[in-house]
Parts: C-alpha cells; structure tokens; sequence
C-alpha cells in the first residue's frame, strides 16, 4: 500500500499546529513583557502630569490671595485614569495586545487634618484650630505603584508606599535678623466644600476664593505651630517641613524645638527669654479661604 499521500497531509498539519503554537507563544510573550511594560508607562506619563496639575493649581491659588482677588473661581482640569493621559496609535488593535488603563479618584476636604497655632504674649495666651482640608487624588494603577497626590496648606504632597514626601513647600517662612530676632510668617490655606468622583475620565474643580482675611503681625513670647496628621507618615513629613523652614531660615539652636509623635508634629519659637514679647520673635499670619466643587467633564465627539 502506498502511504506517501497520508503523510504529506500529516506533514501539512503537524506544520500548521506548529505554526500556531509559535504565535500563541509570541502573543504571550507580548503580553507578559511589552503590555506591562507600555503599562507602567503610560501610568508613570500619567502620574507625572498629575504632579504638573496640582503645581499649577498651587500657583494658581497662590496668585489669587497674593493678588488679593477675593471673589474670583478658577478652574482646573484633571485625567483621573492613564486613558487619557498619552495618544493612542490609529489602526487596528487587539484588546489583548494593550495595556489596561488606569483609573483614580479625586476628593476635597477628605484628609481632615488640623493645624493649631498656639501662642502667649505678655497679655494674652491664644489657641486657634483650623481644618486645613485638601485636594487629593488618589490613583488606582495596574502596572505601576499607588501614588497619593494632594495639594494642602499652600504644598503640594506626595504619600505612597515607604513615606510621604513634599514636591512643593506651603507657605511657611522663618528667618532671624542676627540681632536676636526671629520672624515666623504664615499664610494659612484653608479648603471647604466635601466632594469625590472615582473614575478614568477627566473632572473639572472650581475654585472659588472667598473674602480675604486681612494679615495681622504680633510679637510673642512663644508661638507653637502644630499638625494633627492622618497617619505617622504625614507628621514625619510635617516634622520635615518645620525643620528645613527653620534652617533655610538660619535661627539658632535654642530658638525652636521640632518634635513630632505618631500623628502629630510641631515647632516651638521662643523669644530667647525677653519675657516681655518687646520684638523677640514677630509673628506675622496671614489667611486664605477657598470653597471647592468638583465635577465630571463630558466629553465626546461633536
């Protein structure tokens, strides 16, 4: 019996299956390497323009009370996902052979930390207690690690896995003249107005700046600033801010006291024992209110 046809199409099949063998495993291969990879991209571009946003929105803010604009709504914009935040190649593209997008939430006023200024003069003692609020996005990567970006007290802030860490300084200046004074000067940022939208599209927040607070200037004896932080991470980071004020500032050792505690940080100014608060240490406040309201931005084609 001649078996040379049976073999041939045996042949065309054992070479067919081979071939579809080697694009299954090219396929995989791509999706274990290059779509993780295309992924943690795409959510770093993502994460980085968040960071841009909430620098600009500082600076926006910023303009506002240093103008004296009380009465003005800006707005801002901002991806909640990675979908949005890079271009897609045209043409035809499997779902499996791409990245999955991310997504985020955005929240005001949802950290709900404190910031007390506590201080004496020689006829009065005074604490103050203050809701800073925020505004914070928090993202939900797939590829890349969780990151926590909020803009609070005039700084924005970043917290993630291992600490939380300052990208823009809040407003707290202190110096000391060489003459044995210390000046501490405050712009105390507060936010109002509860809201939140998880998603992966893009939302709007406006920003309405309310009636100023005029700056007032006093001299002291003692003056404490102090944060009452969500989590030891946040305080450590506080505790960071009050010590690199203080030495860009140049004040002696003596003249202040930085401790922190697992949800709280503080620094303590003194006016080197005048005891009579005659001009050792002059702190000047100033104070900034905003109401805040988000919302989704439709968007689509026309």
């Amino acid at each position: 019996m001649d078996t040379h046809p049976d073999d041939d199409a045996l042949s065309e099949v054992v070479g067919f299956l081979l071939l579809l063998a080697v694009l299954v495993i090219a396929i995989s291969m791509y999706q274990v390497y290059s779509v993780p990879a295309e992924g943690r991209e795409n959510e770093i571009q993502h994460m980085n323009l968040v960071k841009d946003h909430f620098t600009d929105y500082k600076i926006t803010l910023d303009s506002l009370w240093i103008n004296d604009q009380a009465g003005t709504t800006v707005s801002t914009s901002f991806d909640l996902g990675s979908e949005g935040s890079y271009t897609k190649g045209g043409g035809f593209t499997m779902p499996v052979l791409r990245p999955v997008g991310s997504s985020g939430s955005i929240s005001t006023v949802g950290r709900r930390e404190t910031f007390t200024i506590s201080s004496s003069s020689p006829s009065s003692t005074e604490s103050l207690n203050y809701t800073m609020g925020a505004v914070e996005f928090r993202s939900g990567n797939n590829y890349w690690i969780d990151q926590t970006y909020y803009y609070q007290m005039g700084g924005v802030f970043l917290a993630q896995e291992g600490g939380s860490t300052v990208r823009v300084s809040p407003p707290l200046s202190l110096s000391y003249d060489g003459n044995g004074v210390v000046s501490v000067d405050l712009t105390l940022i507060t936010l109002s107005g509860y809201q939140e939208i998880s998603g992966t599209g893009p939302v709007r927040i406006d920003t309405y700046y309310l009636e100023a607070v005029p700056k007032k200037s006093h001299d002291l004896q003692f003056l404490t600033l102090s944060v009452d932080a969500k989590d030891e991470q946040a305080a450590e980071m506080w505790a960071r801010v009050f010590k690199n004020a203080a030495e860009r500032g140049g004040l002696p050792e003596g003249r202040y006291n930085i401790s922190h505690t697992e949800n709280s940080a503080s620094i303590e100014v003194n006016d080197n024992g005048n005891g009579n608060g005659n001009g050792g240490l002059r702190f000047t406040l100033t104070r900034a209110e905003y109401d805040l309201s988000i919302q989704n931005v439709a968007t689509g084609m026309v």
